[in-house]
């Protein structure tokens, strides 16, 4: 076996091995979505091109493919680039340069949430910890909104939960876990203080914290339905930890209040760090890459990760412009690259997006692979080995290459390269 890094999800775990023979993948430390995701694209060694026209399959070369695509996507009156959010930090940025030779859209799912949290003040308030200093120090795990027993399946043993740290030696035994959701999630199991609130209850709670923390308002009655005993025992928690992290998810961000929610956290962050403790609040979503998309986003213009950039200059565009243009059928030509669009946009847009050309490039079995006019079916990230991601506490992971056999440069950044590539020639001709 060898050591890799896996691709699955935001944690982009690099302590583990595989190996690739006639009896399938092994594996060592994946867990069951890793491995399941390495399983799945084991067997993908060479790039196939799936062309369907009039309910009709064909075959297709790699470079009557990369024709065809580039036609399409010249002659689109309005074209969008979605997707990213599996890709390698090298991709997105030529997905980027992509979109400003087309004069195309730029989207992505981290604006579906992440991009407003990373662009709200509670991100300008050095927060810079990362995963291995929680593992180390954190005294205090607070899930809210965020549920990565079922998403992010090594958050809790590799780095916040169990393992021992310089500060908490013996692991789960030293430290207070807490999880705050809208229902009974399998994270909520492992933890000492669980409260289950209403949907949209997030800010009622964060101000009835913040007003007993600082002694304004004590709890003294039931808020939201819950016991004032178990608020007070959270506030409490809160107070004695001196190393606290907040890992806020899609509970917290998109439950309808998102700038206020947002807000709150911060408020309540400036609240414990005036009582003198040492507190974070860090973004949990679950795409590999969502960060890498925000990053490159952020050195185009800013840090929303929607653009426009039909004069040539990025404007940047709320994620609800896409989506509502997706849902009415304005994009004639949709290429969607590493992601699987149709499971991760909502239904309007969704449906919007099946009734487009789409044009994909990524892994193979996805939704929007079997829907696409154009399936450009690349080397998988995971076996090519090559590039860089981000993970979700904005620490880069060097992909590794592996077993000489297997290393191939046919993944999804060759594909949108040469097709970029072709696209500028025929431009200037």
């Amino acid at each position: 076996m060898e050591d890799i890094v896996c691709n699955r999800c935001s944690l982009l775990c690099d302590d583990v091995l595989a190996e690739i023979g006639d009896e399938g993948a092994k594996s060592l430390g994946l867990c069951r979505l890793g491995h399941t995701h390495l399983e799945s694209v084991a067997n993908q060694t060479k790039i196939e091109v799936i062309s369907r026209e009039d309910g009709k399959e064909n075959k297709l070369s790699l470079d009557k493919a990369l024709e065809k695509a580039a036609e399409m996507l010249i002659s689109a009156k309005h074209p969008l680039l979605y997707g990213w959010s599996r890709c390698t930090n090298e991709t997105i940025s030529e997905g980027l340069s992509l979109a400003k030779t087309l004069k195309a859209v730029f989207d992505s799912s981290a604006s579906m949430g992440l991009s407003q949290s990373m662009s709200h003040n509670v991100q300008n308030m050095k927060l810079e910890t990362d995963l291995d200093e929680v593992q180390n120090k954190g005294e205090f795990i607070l899930y809210w909104g965020s549920n990565p027993v079922e998403s992010s399946h090594r958050h809790a043993s590799r780095f916040t939960v169990f393992p021992r740290g310089e500060n908490v030696p013996q692991g789960v035994e030293s430290r207070v876990i807490g999880v705050i959701d809208i229902r009974d999630t399998e994270t909520m199991k492992m933890a000492n203080h669980r409260i289950i609130i209403p949907h949209g209850g997030d800010s009622t709670l964060a101000r009835a914290l913040i007003d007993d923390l600082t002694g304004k308002t004590p709890i003294k009655t039931p808020i939201l339905g819950i016991p004032a005993a178990i608020l007070v025992g959270l506030s409490q928690a809160l107070r004695k930890s001196d190393f606290t992290v907040i890992f806020y998810g899609t509970g917290l961000v998109n439950s309808g209040k998102t700038t206020e929610n947002l807000s709150l956290l911060e408020e309540l962050v400036q609240t414990l760090r005036k009582l003198g403790k040492n507190i974070y609040a860090m973004p949990m979503w679950h795409a590999p890459n969502d960060m890498g998309v925000v990053a490159s986003s952020k050195e185009l213009d800013g840090i929303p990760v929607a653009f426009n950039i039909a004069s040539g200059k990025a404007t940047q565009l709320s994620v609800k412009n896409t989506l509502q243009r997706l849902a009415a059928g304005e994009f004639d030509v949709v290429l969607v690259a590493g992601s699987d669009a149709l499971v991760e946009l909502p239904g309007q847009a969704a449906r919007g997006l099946a009734n487009s050309s789409i044009i994909y490039i990524g892994s193979t079995g996805t939704l929007v692979d079997n829907r696409a006019v154009l399936s450009l079916r690349a080397i998988d990230d995971i076996i090519s080995g090559l590039g860089s991601m981000t993970r979700i506490d904005m620490k880069d992971i060097r992909l590794k290459n592996w077993d000489e056999s297997k290393q191939k440069t046919q993944n999804v950044f060759y594909v949108i390269s040469q097709l970029h590539q072709l696209i500028q020639t025929k431009l200037k001709n």
